[in-house]
């Protein structure tokens, strides 16, 4: 190891133990819960630079490991570790998106709507996330509420075909206003 790496780990380490310290002195990170707007909110508002800066080291790295990892429950230990570390945008999002295709659609929606509140802007992409997720657990009302929302974003991701041959939107696709919505806005896109 150079004496650069040598002294890019000990500063690394030196972030980690000072982090460690401060979290000590905390509130109880147990009883933190990394789906409660309210506490990340307060969490993301009141973190030291120290925190920031440490949760910059290590999340991007934990980032790549959880994409990799194939084990679900490992994936979503990493995800949440990082979240207690720093409660980033990109991070509830992309918690969102594991959240949803493992099933688990109130997590996904709650992890989606917390990306928006910290500021995350692709608002086409949470909402069609959502909306998934809301479909899959048949709120189909939600569901609705959620795809209009994606739907009138100017920068909307999908096209309409897309959301037409969703697996998640099966039972959307029955409900009363379903089709009117996909129709204004079809309108809506082939009008500009």
């Amino acid at each position: 190891m150079d004496s650069a790496e040598g002294r890019f780990e000990w500063r690394k380490m030196r972030l980690l133990l000072c982090f460690f310290i401060s979290s000590i002195f905390a509130t109880d990170s147990r009883a933190y819960d990394i789906l409660n707007l309210q506490q990340v909110k307060q969490k993301a508002d009141s973190m030291s630079e120290t925190e920031k800066v440490t949760g910059h080291h290590v999340c991007p790295e934990m980032r790549k490991k959880w994409a990799d990892e194939k084990d679900p429950r490992k994936a979503f230990a990493m995800f949440e570790e990082c979240l207690r570390l720093l409660p980033e945008p990109l991070y509830y999002f992309d918690f969102g998106k594991s959240l949803l295709s493992h099933g688990k659609f109130s997590g996904a929606i709650k992890a989606l709507a917390i990306a928006e509140a910290l500021g995350f802007e692709r608002r086409d992409l949470t909402g069609y996330y959502q909306a998934r997720a809301a479909s899959s657990r048949k709120d189909l009302p939600a569901a609705l509420r959620y795809l209009e929302a994606s739907l009138s974003q100017q920068s909307f991701y999908f096209d309409l075909d897309r959301v037409r041959k969703e697996p998640d939107f099966a039972p959307l696709m029955q409900a009363p206003g379903f089709q009117a919505l996909l129709a204004k806005h079809d309108h809506k896109l082939t009008a500009t």
